[in-house]
Formats: structure tokens, sequence, C-alpha cells
């Protein structure tokens, strides 16, 4: 009975300490916002949408990735070359992966894509210094194993800090631009897509 008793108080005692460790650190980590992004620039059409005649461009800015569908609108085919594209953000070029791309290969070659004309893609490109692997918690009574994942595109959880707080509210205007590099019969079209946040808010529970 005592042995039991035992095993039971320590299954108990790890599960509660665990559940505290995890409430603990979701509070640490203070209130979470949303950035609202707007296509800028002379070929923008709508907030979200480029158009320039050789390409059409549908974007939605999330958390951790830029989504994109991207449709060529000419009879010849073009080639995104996604070893030279990049993401600058707060002035710094960063290296992009996409979609397809293992996270453990992020910083291998990656192959070219063809877009045939008259035809679409749908991806999306994140930096490659934004993912990581994050060891797992092994234990006799609990574990939670490791796994890839992704930081935020922007500083988004304000910690329970004022002047981080402050930072991120701050952040409205702040802009930043995805450089795609497509070539078309032997020429290189470099597109520059810049987007500013018109607004930031703090997510409510609901």
């Amino acid at each position: 009975m005592t042995k039991y008793f035992n095993f039971t108080t320590a299954l108990l005692l790890t599960i509660t300490l665990a559940l505290t460790s995890c409430f603990s650190t979701k509070s640490q980590l203070g209130t979470k916002y949303n950035y609202t992004w707007k296509l800028t620039g002379n070929n923008a059409i709508t907030d979200r949408t480029f158009n320039d005649g050789k390409i059409s461009v549908f974007f939605i800015v999330g958390d951790k990735d830029v989504n994109f569908t991207l449709k060529n609108l000419t009879n010849d085919p073009m080639k995104i070359n996604w070893d030279e594209a990049s993401l600058i953000i707060y002035g710094q070029s960063k290296r992009v992966m996409h979609n397809g791309v293992k996270f453990i290969d992020r910083s291998s070659p990656q192959a070219p894509t063809v877009i045939p004309g008259n035809s679409s893609i749908d991806d999306l490109v994140l930096p490659t210094d934004n993912v990581y692997y994050r060891e797992g918690y092994y234990s006799t009574y609990f574990s939670r194993p490791g796994g890839w994942e992704k930081h935020d595109l922007f500083l988004s959880r304000d910690g329970n800090k004022e002047d981080t707080k402050k930072l991120i509210l701050d952040s409205k205007g702040q802009k930043f631009r995805f450089f795609l590099p497509i070539e078309q019969n032997g020429l290189k079209l470099n597109y520059t897509f810049e987007f500013e946040a018109t607004e930031v808010s703090p997510v409510t529970k609901s």
C-alpha cells in the first residue's frame, strides 16, 4: 500500500510540476499582438494584390511566414531563384526557404521553381534563421517530444513588460520587404514587394 501511495504521489507531483511549468511559461510570455499589413507601391492594386501586367501576386502575411499566390500573366515560362530571394526585416536581409523544403535542409541550395505561361503557384517564404529545433523533455512520468519550431516574423509578445509593449505598439508604420528574383527568356526581373504595418493590436481572449 505504501509503495503504491508513493508511486501515485510521485506521479501526481510530476504532472503538477509539468503543468505549473507550462502555465508559468505562458504567463511569462505576456500578451500577444497581431499585425495588420498593407502592400505598398505603384503596382499595388489592393492592400494584398500586386499586378504589373507580367505577374499578379496575392499576399497573406502571417505571424511566421508570407503566403502568396503568384500568376504568370505572360505566355513564356518564368523561373524563381530561391537562393537569391530574401526578406528584409528591421533592415537586415534574411535568406528564405519556401514550401516543400525540409526544415533540416533549410541551409542547403534550393532548386528554382518554374512557372509556365498563364499558370500560377501557391507558396510561402520564411527566414531560415527563424527555424529551430526544440529539444524534448523526457522523464519516467511525463514526456514532451522535441520538434521543429518557427519564430514569429516580428516581436509579438510583450513578456508582461511595459517597455516591450510600447515597442510593439510603436511598430505601427513599420515596413519590411520581400525580394523575389525572377528570370524570363534570359532576362532578370527583380521584384521587391514592400509591406507596411497599418495596425498593431493585442489579441483579445474570447
